[in-house]
């Protein structure tokens, strides 16, 4: 069982934990994949799919992962899958990269240049950046996942 700090901070966040036989701590959170903003009620595309699903990773990173943890993704350190646990397969995260590169506004920064956004309408900081800059963050009315609507959106 759980450390009872680990639960409680677990179950804050609207998060699953169990301990496996080997002593490691698995846990699962349930996230929709579109959220309503929180001011203008508009279905956003707001999720960690591009960071949690396999077929986001480098090929190497991959099997690193498969020779550690084995075949199946929802052992892997991190994964995402369907609201009903099944597996999302790559060609289907692929394609949804593909619509959300293609949406991707672009502009060549110029030195001074500052910019104002609402990371939940614009995810921002997706291309690779070579070279020295110089990167300065606030953040501010942040939402909480409270504050957002629970259960599927339509869209």
């Amino acid at each position: 069982m759980p450390p009872p700090l680990v639960v409680r901070r677990c179950a804050a966040q609207d998060v699953e934990c169990e301990w496996l036989p080997n002593g490691t701590l698995r846990t699962t959170q349930w996230a929709p994949a579109v959220i309503r903003h929180p001011r203008s009620g508009e279905p956003v595309f707001f999720n960690q799919l591009f960071l949690h699903h396999t077929a986001c990773l480098e090929p190497s990173v991959r099997e690193l992962l498969v020779s550690l943890f084995g075949e199946n993704e929802a052992d892997f350190p991190r994964s995402a899958c369907y609201g009903d646990g099944t597996p999302i397969p790559a060609d289907t995260v692929e394609l949804l990269r593909g619509l959300y590169d293609s949406l991707a506004h672009r502009f060549t920064w110029q030195k001074g240049d500052v910019v104002v956004i609402d990371n939940m309408l614009v995810s921002h900081g997706r291309d690779p950046f070579e070279g020295e800059r110089k990167i300065m963050v606030a953040m501010g009315d942040m939402v909480t996942r409270g504050e957002l609507s629970k259960g599927p959106v339509a869209v």
